[in-house]
């Protein structure tokens, strides 16, 4: 009686096999990797999310805080506000979260460069007895957001008693009176909407 022989694996189905199981795992890694690229991506969009919101509200804070200060330099009266296209400087009372006491001058400042446009926060101490409030001291900046197309300040208000109130682009510190609202408008930049900030401070004559 004759038995079949057992029939195994030829080299060319082995060398097919293993070409096959090649390119199974190559695509199962590329999955991966695409999914971990994802994921990785999705986590630092939600990380920079909380971080532009918590700027946000900081900013919207220190707006409705501004403390009006003025004082007269022999000539006309000076406010504790600078403001321009690309600018603006105010005083406000220092973060209680920051565990300092006193007032900190805020500004923001638009930083232009040949591929995109960037927004700085820069905070710094104030003395009130000091001759300028603004600029005296060493500021530190702090990056809010990058990537921009274009930014723009403006301001709402009347600087002087015979001006209309209008928007302006920009409000000296030899404005008799600080403007009622701050505009910052931005180009290009995804989830940053057109924001405007109220100001609630005294009117000054």
């Amino acid at each position: 009686m004759i038995r079949p022989v057992a029939r195994g694996f030829t080299l060319v189905e082995l060398l097919v096999a293993i070409a096959l199981l090649g390119l199974l795992l190559t695509a199962a890694f590329g999955s991966l990797t695409l999914g971990a690229r994802s994921w990785e991506a999705a986590i630092n969009r939600a990380e920079r999310s909380h971080e532009l919101r918590s700027s946000l509200e900081f900013l919207r804070r220190q707006f409705t805080h501004l403390i009006p200060l003025s004082r007269h330099d022999g000539r006309q009266r000076v406010i504790a506000f600078r403001g321009g296209r690309d600018s603006v400087q105010f005083v406000a009372p220092a973060p209680e979260a920051a565990g300092a006491a006193g007032m900190i001058a805020v500004g923001l400042q638009v930083e232009r460069r040949a591929d995109s446009v960037g927004i700085w926060l820069t905070v710094a101490p104030v003395d009130p007895g000091a001759e300028q409030w603004l600029g005296a001291a060493p500021a530190r900046r702090s990056l809010l957001v990058d990537g921009l197309d274009d930014v723009a300040i403006a301001y709402l208000g009347a600087p002087r008693d015979d001006d209309e109130i209008a928007w302006r682009a920009t409000w000296l510190a030899e404005a008799e009176r600080y403007p009622q609202a701050v505009r910052i408008a931005v180009a290009g930049g995804a989830g940053w909407p057109e924001l405007v900030f109220p100001v609630h401070a005294e009117q000054l004559l």
